[in-house]
């Protein structure tokens, strides 16, 4: 009887224990509704709805982007921005120019820390401090 109380604490810590990291790692995945076609790393990808989140709450500059529908899954290795204040919302930040969208930034709620994409040498005419391009923000919808 002893053996079968002290197995039924341990469960139910565990399930405590699991239950507090499945909320931890939902405060850092968002679903979005994208309405345009955008550019991820160079590859086009198609409007959708996606699942944006961390791969690995250790690792938060690995971030995880799926298209729900089609079930298309994309792992991004991004670099640490900051911000004066938390963040709102969760969102994605866009940089728009000729016609085209890049992926730019990511946002979760209530974090002072984003990500974005590392633009490399070739893409430095996208970059928002040029005059023919603009930043355009996604909000999630509020859980």
């Amino acid at each position: 009887m002893r053996n079968v109380s002290r197995r039924l604490i341990i469960m139910a810590m565990g399930v405590i224990c699991s239950a507090t990291t499945v909320k931890a790692q939902d405060a850092h995945r968002f679903e979005i509704d994208i309405p345009f076609q955008f550019i991820l790393s160079g590859r086009t990808v198609q409007p959708g709805r996606y699942v944006v989140g961390r791969l690995d709450p250790g690792k938060p500059n690995i971030l995880i982007i799926k298209n729900t529908k089609e079930g298309t899954v994309r792992l991004l290795t991004m670099q640490r921005v900051e911000s004066d204040k938390p963040s709102a919302t969760s969102s994605l930040v866009f940089l728009r120019k000729d016609g085209k969208f890049y992926l730019f930034q990511v946002w979760s709620r209530d974090e002072m820390h984003g990500n974005q994409i590392p633009i490399s040498g070739g893409d430095q005419s996208i970059l928002p401090e040029d005059q023919n391009s603009r930043l355009v923000r996604l909000r999630a919808k509020a859980p």
